[in-house]
C-alpha cells in the first residue's frame, strides 16, 4: 500500500497538478521493463504510472527507464545491498548492463530537459543505455 501511495498516487497527482498549471514538459523516472500488464508488482505499478501520465497529453513527456538505481541509502535494504555489491564488479566492464548511479540519471534528466522541444519526440522513452550516454555529456 505504501509503495503504491508513493510511486503511483503521489506521482500521478503531481503530474495532474503540473498539467493543470500548464507545464509543457513532464519527466518521469520509471524502470526498465515497466509494463502495466507485468506479473511483477513493481513493474506493473511503474507501467501503470507511465500510461496514466501519457494519457494527460503533455506537450512533451520524457520517460526515463533505468535499470537498478545505485546510491548510498540510510535505511537498510539487504537484498539491494547484495545486488549492488555484485553490480559494482560487473558495471565497470559492462556499464550499460544492469545498474546506474542515481547521479547519472539526474544528469541525463537535466541534459534532456535543456534540449529544444523540436529536437525530441513528444513522448520519448529513454533507455538505460541512453541514460548512461547522456550522463557522459554532462
Amino acid at each position: 500500500d505504501e509503495f503504491t501511495k508513493v510511486d503511483h498516487d503521489y506521482t500521478v497527482k503531481l503530474a495532474k497538478i503540473c498539467r493543470e498549471q500548464g507545464v509543457e514538459h513532464f519527466t518521469l523516472c520509471s524502470s526498465s521493463m515497466a509494463n502495466e500488464n507485468s506479473r511483477i508488482f513493481y513493474l506493473k505499478i511503474k507501467g501503470k504510472v507511465e500510461n496514466e501520465i501519457k494519457s494527460m497529453q503533455f506537450p512533451r513527456y520524457s520517460i526515463f527507464r533505468p535499470g537498478m538505481l545505485t546510491c548510498k541509502r540510510q535505511e537498510s535494504r539487504p537484498l539491494e545491498s547484495i545486488a549492488n555489491s555484485m553490480l559494482k564488479i560487473i558495471s565497470p566492464v559492462l556499464p550499460w548492463s544492469l545498474s546506474v548511479p542515481t547521479k547519472s540519471v539526474a544528469k541525463a534528466m537535466v541534459i534532456n530537459a535543456c534540449r529544444k522541444p523540436s529536437e525530441v519526440p513528444i513522448v520519448e522513452h529513454i533507455s538505460h543505455k541512453l541514460i548512461i550516454n547522456l550522463a557522459k555529456e554532462y
